[in-house]
């Protein structure tokens, strides 16, 4: 396979805010960032990040390792794709990437990144009803 590089799209100031946590999540992180990996680096993907960013803060809630968001109901498909329409979060599969706590933190909670994955509506009813193996 010939190499090629991959673009990492990273946001910044997700974690300004904690996020909203039900009782019980102490373990859960309350400050993360998003990060896509991609060819190159699309408007579309950007927006995409950008209302993923937002979404925990708007809705008063958190997202985390395992979560699952459809893109409105019924969901519609990303990016002109034929049935991408649901984002997965799962924690990134670069060592660099997922070693972020340990070099930041705001307010004494380390930050944390979630890997951004797309996934299809028939995946999504996979993950919820087989659940999601870490």
């Amino acid at each position: 396979m010939k190499d090629r590089s991959i673009c990492r799209l990273v946001t910044a100031g997700m974690s300004d805010l904690p996020m909203t946590m039900p009782r019980g999540a102490s373990e859960a992180p309350r400050r993360v960032e998003l990060l896509f990996y991609c060819e190159e680096p699309r408007d579309e993907y950007i927006a995409t990040l950008r209302w993923m960013a937002h979404f925990p803060h708007s809705a008063k809630t958190w997202v985390g390792c395992g979560h699952t968001v459809p893109n409105g109901d019924p969901p519609a498909a990303f990016w002109g794709t034929d049935g991408l329409d649901t984002i997965l979060f799962m924690l990134p599969i670069v060592n660099k990437d997922s070693n972020l706590s340990e070099e930041l933190t705001l307010d004494g909670d380390g930050v944390h990144c979630l890997w951004v994955v797309p996934l299809t509506t028939a995946e999504r009813h996979f993950k919820l009803k087989h659940g999601f193996g870490r």
